[in-house]
């Protein structure tokens, strides 16, 4: 983790995140749930979790 800019990997994976939650694979991707889980890892490990809008992505992920 030391090796990479956590900010710049931060500010990319909050740019995948869409309007209903997810996240794609780029910006303005289709929401994917296998990208809302690496997504949602990464930022987790990052110590940045508290970015990501849970209730929209709760919603999200109940419907799949």
């Amino acid at each position: 983790m030391d090796l990479i800019d956590k900010y710049k990997a931060r500010d990319f994976i909050l740019e995948c995140q869409n309007l209903d939650g997810a996240f794609g694979g780029m910006p303005g991707a289709e929401s994917h749930a296998a990208y809302v889980f690496c997504c949602v890892g990464a930022l987790k490990m990052m110590h940045e979790e508290d970015k990501i809008d849970t209730d929209k992505l709760g919603l999200w992920l109940s419907r799949r």
